[in-house]
């Protein structure tokens, strides 16, 4: 919501995801969650996927909004947080 408050050329809207971790499965494995998006496409209809954690940057769309919101995340939180 900050990122949005300051007006910024393209505002961004957000998809709650959370992290879920197994304590009593060996290695207590944490999984990422994410609502499911139903339509066309890898994705859902109206939804691109234009970076990921794992450094997927999507370049075809000459879309910087979500690249600047990462780094954005990121200074913003003192270097602890890099949203994706």
């Amino acid at each position: 919501e900050k990122f949005n408050d300051a007006d910024p050329p393209r505002k961004i809207d957000f998809i709650r995801a959370y992290a879920m971790e197994f304590p009593d499965r060996p290695n207590s494995p944490v999984f990422a969650v994410e609502r499911f998006i139903a339509g066309k496409g890898s994705y859902g209809a109206g939804f691109t996927k234009h970076n990921t954690n794992s450094g997927f940057v999507d370049l075809d769309l000459h879309r910087i909004t979500p690249q600047v919101f990462s780094a954005y995340s990121f200074y913003a939180s003192q270097g602890t947080r890099l949203v994706a």
